[in-house]
This record gives structure tokens, C-alpha cells and sequence, in this order.
């Protein structure tokens, strides 16, 4: 009318400001899950790399001279000449388990004679936790295992000292770090006053906070 052109009719679509700011708030939810579960996988991934360094202790870091023991289970042992120590087995199974749920001993095995068995029941309590720690216990952690000679810890140790290097702090600070040590053949040659005060020492720094698994035949 009146001359005038005729105006166009736009369409103007305004997001409402709520929609904005609830889009922005679940960005930022997205952004800090995203976050969190990127965190979890990194911890996942040092967790996991722990565990697996704390299961290769064992094998890497005992002082032993024959690896065959690493083998050894409950399952196989038998001792025919002597029956009633396979009726030690059971319990000691059991006293594992016990030790996988976190609890600590003191525990020893021991026979005045030689070859009954001793060490094949110390090593397949020492193998079966480090194996079976997630499986049988309820602590969720692996443990860390060592299985140690104690002559060839002292023949170890008197070598480095006569050679000029003392190294009986690094192997005392390795058994301290095990959350399990077997402490093999104790008084299975002539005591000295070194020995005994090396048996000592590892006792102490373990007494009441870690298990120790002896084998002797010391009464």
C-alpha cells in the first residue's frame, strides 16, 4: 500500500539461553569423564606393570642353586617313606591361603633328617602365592615372593667381602622388600658366629610385618 515494496518475511531462529548453557554443561561432563577413565587406564596400565614386576621377583632375584624348585607344588608331593608328613600338606595349604589374605607368620618347617621333603613344601606354599594371589586371596595385591639359600646367602656374602665389596646390605635389603621370603636349609652345615648373627639380622627385619617360611633341622 501506498507505494511502498513489499518486505520480506525472515525467519530468525534464537536459541534459548538455557539450551546453551545446559550444551556447555555436558560438554564439560563429557570432558571430565573422558578425563577420568584416560586417568584409570594410565593407573590400570602402572598397576598392572607393578604386578607383573612384583610376580617376576621370584624368579629373578632369589638366591638359590637349583631352579627346578620353581616347580614344585602341593599337588606333587608325596613322601612314601615317610607317610605322615603328607599330612602336613593340607594344613599348609590352608595356612597359605591365610597368608594371601594378608595375614603374617612365622613359619617353620622342620625335620632332624634330610631329604623329607622340607624344601619341596616350602617352595610350593612360596609358588603357590606368588601364582595364585589374586585367586586365592582376598588382599588384591600381588605379592612379592623370594626364595633364599641361607648357605649360599652366607657363601655370597663372605665372597664379596673378601673380594673388597661388601654386599650384605643389598642382599638384606632385598629379602627386607619381600613381602614372603622361604629361608632355605637354615643350620644345614656348622653354625658360625656370623651366620648366626646374618640369621639375626633377617629375622628382625621382618619379625611380626612379613612372612618368613624356614626349613631347618635345627631343633
Amino acid at each position: 500500500p501506498g507505494g511502498r515494496g513489499c518486505s520480506e518475511l525472515r525467519s530468525c531462529h534464537c536459541t534459548p539461553a538455557w539450551v546453551t548453557e545446559q550444551d556447555s554443561v555436558w560438554k564439560k561432563n563429557k570432558n571430565e569423564e573422558q578425563e577420568k577413565n584416560a586417568t584409570k587406564e594410565v593407573n590400570k596400565g602402572r598397576v598392572d606393570r607393578l604386578e607383573r614386576i612384583n610376580k617376576s621377583y621370584l624368579k629373578k632375584y632369589s638366591i638359590i642353586s637349583n631352579n627346578n624348585y620353581f616347580d614344585k607344588t602341593f599337588n606333587e608331593f608325596r613322601t612314601n617313606n615317610k607317610p605322615k608328613l603328607n599330612e602336613v600338606k593340607e594344613p599348609l595349604r590352608q595356612l597359605t591361603k591365610q597368608i594371601l589374605n594378608g595375614n603374617h607368620f612365622t613359619v617353620v618347617l622342620y625335620s632332624n633328617e634330610s631329604g623329607t621333603g622340607k624344601t619341596h613344601l616350602g617352595f610350593s606354599m612360596l609358588n603357590a602365592i606368588n601364582d595364585n594371589s589374586f585367586d586365592w586371596g582376598d588382599n588384591n595385591k600381588q605379592l612379592k615372593c623370594l626364595a633364599v639359600s641361607f648357605l649360599t646367602l652366607a657363601d655370597k656374602i663372605s665372597q664379596s667381602i673378601t673380594e673388597g665389596e661388601n654386599k650384605q646390605g643389598y642382599y638384606l635389603n632385598l629379602i627386607k622388600d619381600a613381602d614372603v621370603v622361604l629361608l632355605d636349609d637354615v643350620g644345614a652345615e656348622k653354625t658360625s658366629d656370623f651366620r648366626t648373627s646374618l640369621l639375626f639380622d633377617i629375622l628382625e627385619s621382618r619379625a611380626e610385618t612379613k612372612t618368613t617360611i624356614i626349613t631347618t633341622n635345627l631343633n
